[in-house]
Parts: structure tokens; C-alpha cells; sequence
């Protein structure tokens, strides 16, 4: 196409220039300007239409793109910290944080910052508490992880004496004072022989609020780190941990619980089964989060269906209540053979029966070496003694 323009261009200019020799110069720049203006479409290759721009005018303010939820587990502590800095946190550093160390749970402790805690038959001699130890825990999370930049997060949240009594004081009075058509307690478990009123029922308020605290907290964390806790273990702050707990396991070698399709259980020791073991619990965040966010809403339906005399009887009123619910959901409650903890006590003695009860035994805990696993444990040497009929306890010097 361009040689053909170019031809007749040529011809014409040459007949027109022959004759006409003051036009040569116009006519150059015209016959110039021709070939240019076919030029592009004979050199240039095709190029396909574009389509159109489409303007979009939006109101309003758009909205923000949904923050990804990172997966994670939690370790929540609760409860009065007896003899947390000797007998206690060296058991959850050899055997809590360490084992759970690659899992990276974040960890949420509530405490009841007393000083001093009265002789009671049910939880020892009394003694004094050191509320200052449980600020060791971030320590000893930070020297686990060293200089890990993806520690993590420790919450440390606490109520004294007189914050305890503006929240649930009104509520504690009621279930002291409150009785049946026959004139005896509602709520307090006069059946059970070992309680004691009013002391009893007090204690199961403050246990039962610090474990609905330490549970708001870890919410709360939640939101402001961005994390879908889908394991959660509930533990109690004032137990040495003797064996091993991984957050995933339930046993020494069974490992569940790290996607969806293989999470839905919660695990509790199997032991001191009274008729069930209440003492801690673990596994899908939508069972743990029954066993410790419902207690006080399902108690009065349970005080007026359950056996009259056993009111707010925690082993009873978890079997008969709260377990079902969380069965309801599908949730698998599993008994973990391998988990074995003991009771510390203020005065510095740890309860070292607990794990082989009349009502089941840590796997091996018959004829378990137990005081050679404390004393492990802390690096010092305990005497060993009798509490009481059922119970053997060591006495670890200056033990807080």
C-alpha cells in the first residue's frame, strides 16, 4: 500500500513540477504531509480496539477489608496462687510451657492478690501468699522463647478482696442465705459432709469467677491480637504439674485437635471423679468456653431438677449440667489417662495422693515415686506426712 501511494504521488508531482516550476516547493511539503498521514496505517501493526472506560462513583465510606484471624491456643490460669514461686511455676515451666512451646499459646492469668489465707479443712493449713511470684510467669516466657520474635502474649489480670465483693458480693449472699420449701439450703451442698458453711460456697464463687474472669480477658486478647483461639486450656494457678500437658494430646501419644475436622473434644484428668473430675479442662474453644462461662446462669435450673442437698456440689453440678450441654454441641469428652497434678497448699506442702484417688488414677500413679517427682521438680528436698486419713502431703521448706 505505501509503494502504490508513493507512485502516484511521484507521477503527479513530476507532471505538475515540469510545468509549473513555481509550485515545486508547495507541492513538496504537500505530497510530504500525504505520506505521512498513510504512513502509521501501513507500518504499524493491528492493534485491537480497547473498550471503554467505565467510571464507578461510589458514596459513602467504603469498607474496610475483614482482618485475617490467625489460629492459635491459649493457656488460662485462675484461682488463689498458693506457693506459686516455689512449688508451682517451676511445674508449669518444665511441663506446661516448655511442652507447649512450638504450639505458641498465648497465656491469661487471673489471680486474687491476698496476702494471707486462713486455715480451712478442705484447703489446708493457711499461710501467706506471695502474689508477687506470679509476675514470674513473664520471665519465664521470655527466657523459654529467649529472643523469638513471635513470643507469646502473657495477660496478667487480678481482684482483690473488696473488687470480689462489688462484683459478685450480692450474688454470694443469696446462694448462703437462700433456702427449699423445707427450710434447708438450696444452694450451699449440705449433703456432702465435707463442706463447710458458709466457707464452702464462698470459695466455689471466687474459683468460679476467677475461671469467668481469666475467660473475658482471653476474649478480650483475642480481639485486640487478632486470634482465633481454637484450643483453650482452663488450669488452675495453685497445682504442680507433674507430668507432661500438651494443649493437643489426649494422652501421652494421642495427638488431636490441629484442624477442623479433628477438634471437637475437651479433655479432663481421670481422676478424682466425684462423679467427675472438675478440677481442669482443655480442647475446642466452644466446650471450654460452656465450662466456664455458664456455671452461674445454669446453677438455678440445676438446684431445682438435681438431687436436693447437693446445691452448688461442683463435681455434681459439672456432670449434671454442664457436661451435657457441651455433648449437645457434639463435643467428644474425653478423659486424658496421662495428666497427673497435685495441690499446693499456702503453708508450702503440696497433696501429693491426688492423682491415685478411690475414683480412679493417673495412668502408673499407684505406684508412682511421687515425692522424687516434686523434689525434682523445685531442687530441693520435702518431708513427707499424712493431712489427713486420705490424704499425703510434702512439706517443701520455705516453700511461697
Amino acid at each position: 500500500q505505501q509503494h502504490a501511494v508513493s507512485n502516484t504521488l511521484y507521477c503527479a508531482s513530476s507532471f505538475i513540477m515540469r510545468r509549473h516550476t513555481r509550485y515545486r516547493v508547495l507541492l513538496w511539503f504537500s505530497a510530504s504531509a500525504l505520506i505521512l498521514s498513510f504512513l502509521p496505517f501501513a507500518i504499524l501493526p493491528e492493534i485491537s480496539p480497547q473498550p471503554p472506560v467505565v467510571h464507578i462513583h461510589l458514596t459513602g465510606t467504603p469498607k474496610q477489608q475483614p482482618t485475617l484471624l490467625q489460629a492459635s491456643c491459649a493457656l488460662c490460669f485462675f484461682g488463689l496462687p498458693r506457693s506459686f514461686g516455689m512449688l508451682v511455676l517451676p511445674s508449669i515451666i518444665q511441663n506446661i510451657l516448655k511442652t507447649n512451646k512450638e504450639n505458641r499459646c498465648d497465656i491469661y492469668f487471673h489471680y486474687y492478690d491476698v496476702k494471707e489465707e486462713q486455715k480451712n479443712v478442705r484447703s489446708g493449713s493457711g499461710g501467706q501468699i506471695d502474689v508477687q511470684a506470679v509476675e514470674k510467669m513473664r520471665e519465664a516466657v521470655k527466657d523459654i522463647y529467649d529472643s523469638d520474635p513471635k513470643q507469646p502474649s502473657v495477660s496478667i489480670i487480678s481482684d482483690n478482696e473488696s473488687e470480689f465483693s462489688n462484683k459478685r458480693g450480692q450474688l454470694m449472699e443469696k446462694y448462703r442465705t437462700t433456702k427449699a420449701k423445707d427450710g434447708k439450703y438450696l444452694y450451699f451442698p449440705w449433703m456432702a459432709k465435707s463442706f463447710v458453711y458458709p466457707t464452702s460456697i464462698d470459695n466455689i464463687v471466687k474459683q468460679w469467677h476467677s475461671i469467668d474472669a481469666v475467660w473475658k480477658e482471653m476474649e478480650r486478647g483475642a480481639a485486640r491480637l487478632h486470634k482465633d483461639y481454637r484450643q483453650v486450656a482452663m488450669l488452675r494457678n495453685d497445682v504442680m504439674y507433674v507430668t507432661p500437658f500438651d494443649i493437643y494430646n489426649t494422652s501421652r501419644t494421642t495427638r488431636r485437635g490441629e484442624d477442623d475436622n479433628n477438634q471437637d473434644f475437651v479433655g479432663v484428668p481421670a481422676w478424682a471423679r466425684f462423679p467427675i473430675n472438675d478440677r481442669m479442662i482443655y480442647g475446642s474453644y466452644k466446650g471450654v468456653k460452656i465450662w466456664s462461662t455458664e456455671r452461674f446462669q445454669r446453677l438455678e435450673d440445676h438446684v431445682l431438677t438435681y438431687e436436693p442437698g447437693y446445691g452448688m456440689h461442683s463435681e455434681r453440678f459439672l456432670n449434671h449440667s454442664i457436661f451435657p450441654a457441651i455433648r449437645h454441641l457434639g463435643i467428644q469428652v474425653v478423659e486424658n489417662p496421662d495428666l497427673c497434678f497435685f495441690r499446693a497448699r499456702a503453708d508450702g506442702s503440696v497433696w501429693i495422693s491426688d492423682c491415685a484417688t478411690r475414683n480412679g488414677a493417673a495412668r502408673g500413679f499407684r505406684k508412682k515415686d511421687t515425692q522424687h517427682l516434686v523434689e525434682n521438680l523445685i531442687g530441693k528436698s520435702c518431708q513427707k506426712s499424712k493431712y489427713n486419713r486420705m490424704t499425703t502431703q510434702l512439706h517443701c521448706n520455705d516453700a511461697r
